[in-house]
């Protein structure tokens, strides 16, 4: 069967639709915005499939946010920056704003839970067990990068 929309090897994998029915094509994003050129230019149809290449897009901005600097509020900074860019693509799609919205709600989540255990000394966090899992999938302290596999995860619907 031939998949829509995938995120494969850290990029977001779609089927061009303008190119079928004559042609198979399939087009990688691996920036959010090329997720957002995609759907704007109607490469990705249907309500769904643009909503699941939104929650996508975020994802993607998130995981190639600046890597110079990692602070929380940079991060908050540049999700509010990916999640508008994405938003202003179709204005009128509900689906669109579903997932952008959806994904918001895991950011602020994971954000929270990794505010809260940034607070922690290394030893007293790695000890919790929601702690645990992440202490072990993140290379720096204070880790805004939780974020990141947690939002990633949120697009398998």
């Amino acid at each position: 069967m031939v998949e829509t929309i995938q995120w494969i090897d850290g990029a977001v994998v779609m089927i061009d639709q303008t190119r079928l029915p004559l042609e198979e094509k399939y087009v990688t994003c691996r920036s959010y915005q090329d997720v957002a050129t995609a759907i704007r230019d109607m490469t990705i149809r249907g309500a769904p499939a643009i909503g699941v290449a939104a929650a996508m897009g975020v994802a993607l901005g998130v995981l190639h946010a600046s890597e110079t600097d990692l602070d929380a509020r940079t991060l908050d900074t540049q999700m509010e920056e990916i999640c508008a860019t994405l938003a202003a693509t179709r204005p009128t799609a509900v689906n669109l704003f579903w997932a952008i919205d959806r994904m918001k709600r895991v950011y602020a989540s994971v954000a929270q839970i990794s505010s809260i255990w940034a607070s922690r000394p290394v030893g007293e966090a790695c000890s919790t067990p929601i702690a645990t899992p992440i202490a072990a999938a993140t290379p720096i302290a204070g880790a805004p990068r939780i974020v990141i596999s947690r939002m990633a995860a949120a697009t398998s619907w």
